[in-house]
């Protein structure tokens, strides 16, 4: 939560600097102030812009790194890591159009895109020499206009295996979708 106040913070100073130019009415459209306070509607980008809001969430009692991967409009691969202590949520707002998205490689589906602690007791500040449990592949391609339109948002989540029978990692991961006002 404290993110989206840091956020918001930022948005305000950039509207503060663009007022004189006549701009701010396109940066703090309702749509995406109500986003950054935690509303439960789709994101819209400064100037109406369509965007898509990417989570990742960490229901398991050890720390995760996860991978998003992604295919832009340019057809380039783009991708990064977030690092979730036990519990954690975290998002980021991409621009549209995202033609692919998973967990893992766009490029490889059978790439690991989640790496979970071994012990409950280890740290995400040691992470260089923590051993790790590889979560299975989500092996699955999603697909703009198939699976998600740009305004909606999706939350990809690791948890302690609830499949029998369990799998090998004893974690699995899945998506939520959040449909926007187009879906």
């Amino acid at each position: 939560m404290a993110w989206r106040w840091r956020l918001l913070i930022c948005v305000l100073g950039a509207w503060a600097g663009l007022a004189g130019c006549g701009e701010a009415g396109g940066i703090l459209n309702p749509s995406f102030v109500a986003v950054l306070s935690g509303s439960d509607q789709a994101a819209s980008v400064p100037g109406n812009a369509p965007g898509i809001v990417i989570y990742v969430h960490n229901q398991t009692d050890r720390w995760a790194t996860m991978t998003i991967s992604y295919r832009d409009q340019d057809g380039s691969v783009q991708q990064y890591t977030t690092t979730l202590n036990p519990g954690d949520k975290s998002g980021q707002l991409r621009l549209c159009p995202i033609e692919e998205i998973t967990l893992g490689s766009v490029a490889d589906l059978r790439e690991v895109g989640v790496r979970v602690g071994a012990s409950t007791g280890a740290r995400p500040a040691d992470l260089a020499s923590a051993a790790v449990i590889e979560v299975e592949p989500f092996g699955v391609l999603l697909r703009d206009q198939v699976n998600y339109l740009c305004g909606d948002s999706l939350t990809f989540v690791v948890r302690p295996s609830t499949s029998r029978p369990s799998s090998a990692s004893g974690f699995e991961t899945l998506v939520y979708f959040r449909y926007g006002s187009g879906g």
